[in-house]
């Protein structure tokens, strides 16, 4: 059941709160850096360059930025990048079609197109719907570090960086040695195991890394009921499996990667109505990324880079079809950044992107794969996409100037040009941001080329072939202000306020009935609210609280609706996240960490509208033990076995899917 709101409860979470984010200490075994070792002064001179043209600090950054280090992900005993980000403020999750779980963000469905996910440089979002997959997928043990915009990156990124970047770094070539770790898991009687593993070594001007992970999961060990009342046990029928290469080559400034991901789940959900058997969805990445830094004098440097992607998302079905579309993508692009004064930098950037597809098994939607793009005439469809984007970054005495924009033109659907301003400033123990953000969603392929597009009338789904709808990028306006102050004694806070607003939203559509799906325009969403971070820093303690809160201001797409006008379908307006870790001795620690959401909107059997579903704690524990070249960990994933629920954010036919209860696991690291 889940944690109902009383006093007694509040009080626990209370409790727990006094922990906050994530926080490492002594005694690291990484390879990498230990910035969890570092004090509050410290960790706010670690520069990084998501936003800004050059690196500078998160606080400076003119953008809201979360960094979590190699360090801290270890000491909370995370096991992927969807543990990570529930300590994140404003991120949360919701489920996809086939049981496929993805992020949403400041009440808003970041999932398909809206979000945009960069690992090691190469863009995991998949090219047909634009969707990132998370659970058990990219591994935290290999992780260096993980940066995040929380809120527009379109200017600087384009695409799908509508409403947050994720830009993960991976554990490189700037170690010279390497890791491996073993994560055995236990949770109502079902075994998962993960393997991560990786070196780097550097011989004078060459470089040499390389990550692998092989994880053996499960989504739940819980029962699923569908909203006709069927049900099934998840336990054995919600594996995962989920395999990572990566491997980086480098010769003085030349760099070279090859990536390779495969992720899998068996399923059942279907789309709402159980199957009788599991089937296997998949998604396939294969990757290879070139990039030069020129520096051509003191001032300026100019990168070539090419990228080659080839993926097959989506792949599989139901009992006697399957889905198998081929997609490659590839990207040619040329930056220059000159450091015109030490006040003064700019940045100017040219793209073009090609993204291609060809269907190779279609029986899933009924059509020929000859039949499936334009009705008759090719199995094949490709669209072109040239971007020219710019930055100019202006340190003055009493503010610091961000002024920026691109402007995309895809064959498709044409040009659109998005601007950005941020006003910034830091005064020792204080800063100010001020804001502005355009962003937008390039239409993927199948949006633009499926075998059904939708129009919306009267708020029905009116199903036609793709020439008869007009597919419009969506348009995200974004107003946010954040201040923070750096108090004595290793305390820390951090509060913003934001606007969110997206125009034209592009909105996936089903009837449940006849399974008739297909992609168009809404009207006009837009969410504000407020997240707070509070951070605690000492030697032997560390904790951070985080809160966050969304309100609903106008929503005029009904299959978003919940029936509250404060609230979007399926997605909580509070959320609350908590770490705390102790650093008993150099060698040990114990983390203990939390999040509370409250009450969602839902369609659960047997209602035939949203209901209120109670609000959700889930608390976790991992103590660690560290030798010199070695650390073993106990950890205790949601130790109260809270029924965490996953709700469908659009009304697509499909009932919450509870996530694993109590899970025991056990990490065993080395280092060499």
């Amino acid at each position: 059941m889940f944690l109902p709101v009383t006093k007694n409860n509040l009080a626990a979470l209370g409790l727990v709160a006094l922990c906050a984010w994530p926080a490492a200490g002594n005694g690291t075994t990484n390879a990498v850096p230990d910035f969890g070792a570092l004090d509050l002064a410290q960790l706010a001179s670690v520069k990084i360059d998501i936003s800004s043209i050059n690196p500078r600090p998160a606080r400076e950054q003119p953008s809201i930025v979360s960094v979590i280090q190699a360090a801290q992900i270890r000491e909370m005993g995370a096991r992927d990048l969807m543990d990570i980000l529930q300590q994140v403020p404003g991120f949360g999750f919701g489920q996809d079609v086939n049981g496929v779980v993805g992020p949403s963000f400041r009440g808003l469905w970041a999932y398909e197109g809206k979000l945009q996910l960069i690992v090691d440089g190469v863009e995991f979002n998949e090219s047909l719907y634009g969707t990132t997959q998370l659970g058990h997928h990219i591994p935290a043990d290999a992780i260096a570090e993980v940066e995040i915009i929380r809120g527009p990156g379109s200017a600087k990124y384009g695409g799908t960086a509508e409403l947050a970047v994720i830009r993960v770094t991976t554990k490189g070539a700037n170690q010279n040695g390497g890791y491996g770790s073993v994560t055995p898991s236990v949770g109502a009687g079902k075994v998962g195991t993960d393997y991560t593993g990786g070196f780097g070594y550097t011989l004078g001007d060459y470089r040499v890394s390389a990550n692998a992970y092989v994880g053996e999961n499960f989504r739940s060990n819980r029962r699923y009921t569908a909203l006709d009342g069927t049900s099934f046990d998840m336990t054995r029928n919600s594996d995962i499996q989920s395999r990572l290469v990566d491997v980086d080559l480098g010769w003085k400034d030349l760099d070279v990667r090859l990536i390779y991901d495969l992720y899998q789940l068996s399923d059942r959900i279907d789309f709402g109505e159980t199957l009788p058997t599991t089937e296997p969805i998949s998604f396939e990445t294969l990757a290879a990324v070139a990039n030069y830094n020129w520096k051509v004098n003191d001032w300026l440097t100019v990168t070539p880079s090419v990228t080659y992607r080839r993926q097959t998302p989506w792949c599989g079905g139901v009992p006697g079809s399957t889905l198998e579309i081929v997609t490659d993508r590839y990207i040619g692009e040329l930056t220059a950044v000159a450091n015109l004064s030490p006040a003064a930098t700019l940045l100017i950037g040219l793209r073009y992107l090609r993204d291609s597809a060809e269907a190779e098994d279609t029986s899933f939607y009924g059509v020929a794969p000859a039949n499936f793009y334009n009705h008759g005439t090719s199995d094949t469809v490709a669209y072109d996409t040239y971007s020219a984007y710019s930055q100019f970054d202006w340190d003055l005495k009493w503010v610091n100037v961000t002024v920026g924009g691109r402007y995309e033109n895809q064959s498709a659907v044409g040009g659109k040009f998005v601007p950005r301003l941020g006003l910034t400033k830091t005064w020792d123990r204080f800063h100010l941001k001020l804001l502005y953000d355009q962003a937008y969603r390039t239409p993927n392929i199948n949006i633009l080329s499926s075998p059904a597009s939708v129009s919306l009338e009267n708020g029905l789904l009116i199903a036609g072939p793709p020439a008869s709808v007009t597919i419009k990028p969506e348009t995200t306006t974004s107003y946010q202000l954040e201040a923070g102050y750096v108090f004595n004694h290793g305390f820390a806070l951090t509060e913003n306020i934001f606007y969110m607003e997206i125009k034209d939203p592009v909105v996936y559509l089903v009837d449940p009935g006849t399974e008739q799906d297909g992609y168009g325009n809404g009207g006009k969403v837009s969410t504000y609210g407020t997240e707070v971070e509070l951070r605690y820093t000492r030697p032997k303690f560390s904790a951070a609280f985080g809160y966050s809160l969304y309100v609903v201001d106008q929503n005029t797409v009904a299959y978003w609706q919940s029936g509250d006008p404060r609230e979007n379908l399926g997605l909580p307006a509070d959320k609350f996240s908590a770490s705390a870790t102790w650093h008993v001795s150099d060698a040990l620690s114990w983390n203990v960490n939390s999040t509370f959401t409250t009450e969602q909107r839902a369609y659960i059997y047997p209602h035939t509208e949203p209901v209120d579903m109670n609000s959700t704690f889930r608390l976790n524990s991992f103590v660690e033990y560290r030798w010199p070249h070695a650390s073993i960990g106990l950890g205790v994933a949601n130790l109260l076995d809270q029924n965490q629920y996953i709700a469908q954010p659009y009304a697509g036919g499909e009932a919450p899917m509870i996530l694993t209860g109590r899970e025991f696991y056990f990490k065993f690291g080395f280092q060499f």
